[in-house]
């Protein structure tokens, strides 16, 4: 069965994979990022643009969407699945601009997270690709799952390892401080991104 939303005679497929890689992108450098800092500016400066050329397809998205004729359900979930793209983009980039604007020490801990998240857009990329073909999801939501409980199995222990560092200085304080900004943001990204396959997958269900 063909996903007609996904055909190549509609706007939409095009478009939502361009955001999609530059998503991919993004965590991609964000990955790198939490390896060291060189070229910091420049790898928070190059997210920033594909969040850009991200937004830009999206506002094209929701232009074919005032243009194309859809059932309404079929509107809603290429709205939402369009929205849920740029969320989980929106939270990439504010990731980078909090490491950004530290300019804090590394705690490789962070990269666990990040390696995560790429796997999770992996995943959510396959998903997209099973749209224009309706493949069963069963195996695919396994492995979300599985990618979930590591994702909070990592991100507490290195919350716990940040907290209980029993800092003892106002700088060692403060870079207490900083890296619990930046995990809440990362555990931003991860949710946003969890929630985006869930939209894939819900689509998919819809006409297996």
């Amino acid at each position: 069965m063909t996903f007609s939303l996904f055909n190549r005679s509609f706007p939409f497929v095009e478009l939502i994979e361009s955001e999609l890689k530059a998503l991919q992108e993004a965590a991609a450098i964000l990955d790198t990022l939490f390896l060291d800092f060189q070229e910091l500016t420049s790898k928070c400066m190059r997210i920033r643009s594909l969040a850009a050329e991200s937004e830009t397809a999206a506002d094209e998205v929701t232009r074919q969407l005032a243009l194309t004729f859809l059932k309404p359900e079929e509107r809603k979930d290429i709205y939402e699945l369009n929205l849920a793209l740029q969320d989980s983009m929106l939270a990439v980039k504010n990731v980078s601009t909090r490491v950004g604007l530290y300019g804090c020490q590394i705690q490789k801990g962070a990269q666990s997270l990040t390696r995560i998240l790429l796997e999770m857009l992996a995943e959510c990329s396959r998903l997209i690709d099973n749209l224009k073909i309706a493949r069963p999801v069963d195996e695919n939501r396994r492995k979300m799952r599985r990618l979930k409980e590591e994702a909070q199995m990592f991100l507490l222990v290195c919350l716990g390892e940040t907290y209980e560092s029993e800092p003892k200085t106002p700088s060692e304080v403060l870079e207490v401080v900083k890296w619990g900004q930046i995990y809440d943001r990362l555990e931003e990204t991860l949710i946003s991104t969890s929630r985006l396959v869930s939209i894939v997958e819900g689509m998919i269900l819809k006409n297996v």
